[in-house]
């Protein structure tokens, strides 16, 4: 009985050892899966946005993930013909979290540079659970512009939008 005990217990110290690779497996497919489905609907829908991993570099416990969108549409109204994310990961029990940075972005790492003190207001976090959910959430930080003799104030802000594993019923919250 002692050994059944403790071949038990062995294996569930190894699988909770094993679980942050294990779930970093996962989600990377929930990732490269998420983006292929993204692609796909922005194609039928006739839109000219496309989103593509860059790099993938899967750790045991953590991943860092570069992604660029890019759209010729976006290019002609603001002469930003892509934006490049990093996600920042961290793999946990059920899935992984991303804290995502537009850092790579030179137009707004000048704007927090110039504008902003170096102090950057956006915080992007996404969850990828295990299950196939994903849950984003993205908060502004309340923040003034000064141009000359004009200001701006921009209040705190926060989106938040969840994604269950079809994709279709997905919940939206707005503060």
């Amino acid at each position: 009985m002692k050994k059944v005990l403790v071949v038990i217990l062995g294996i569930l110290v190894l699988a909770a050892l094993g679980s942050p690779f294990l779930s970093g497996l996962i989600a990377e497919r929930v990732v490269r899966e998420s983006f292929e489905n993204l692609n796909q609907r922005y194609a039928e829908a006739g839109h000219d946005i496309r989103a593509e991993i860059v790099r993938y570099d899967r750790g045991f416990g953590s991943s860092e993930i570069e992604w660029r969108v890019t759209s010729d549409s976006m290019k002609a109204l603001s002469d930003v013909g892509e934006v490049i994310l990093v996600d920042r990961a961290e793999h946990g029990l059920s899935g992984i979290t991303t804290r995502t940075s537009l850092e790579k972005n030179g137009w707004y790492a000048d704007f927090v540079d110039r504008r902003l003190g170096g102090r950057d207001p956006l915080q992007i976090t996404t969850t990828y659970k295990i299950t196939g959910g994903i849950e984003t959430s993205a908060a502004v930080e309340a923040f003034a512009l000064q141009a000359g003799e004009e200001s701006a104030a921009v209040k705190p802000g926060r989106l938040a939008v969840a994604a269950d594993e079809v994709a279709q019923g997905g919940a939206a919250a707005f503060d």
